[in-house]
């Protein structure tokens, strides 16, 4: 029961003294985007980052950062949860999802969609595709939708 539950943390660290409520030092940086704007090559949106990879191993990843900017606005995003209908939509694997036309051209594999940070002042969407050589030509197309 609770109440014995209780009694026990009191007992073991009631004696330790506490320097109060601390506040997260992220707070100090709510409503500020923790990924500004890169200037991108011939007005495009989007940034292309390639990496030289240690295993073979193709995959393209899109992120979308969601900037909280009061304590309203994540409250109501952890209370909604739109991460996971987001997620559901784009990460479906039926017969007429995304994945599908993807896999149907040869271009994808797989695909994984979800939260990978969740912070005080933002959280990080992420959809990640592994791609076929083929896949990784058509790069600019997956990333259009196909």
């Amino acid at each position: 029961p609770l109440d014995k539950l209780q009694v026990l943390a009191e007992e073991s660290f009631g004696g330790i003294k506490g320097s109060g409520v601390m506040q997260s030092p992220s707070l100090a940086w709510r409503g500020q985007n923790p990924f500004p704007p890169v200037p991108a090559q011939n007005g495009a949106s989007a940034a292309w980052v390639n990496v030289v990879p240690v295993a073979d191993r193709r995959s393209i990843a899109l992120s979308w950062p969601i900037v909280f900017h009061d304590e309203t606005d994540r409250q109501a995003w952890i209370n909604c949860k739109p991460y996971l209908h987001v997620s559901f939509l784009l990460g479906h694997e039926g017969e007429t999802s995304l994945l599908s036309v993807f896999r149907r051209k040869g271009w994808v594999n797989g695909v994984l969609v979800g939260l990978v940070r969740e912070d005080d002042n933002f959280a990080m969407l992420r959809m990640s595709f592994d791609v076929t050589n083929e896949g990784l030509r058509q790069r600019d197309a997956i990333v259009e939708g196909g």
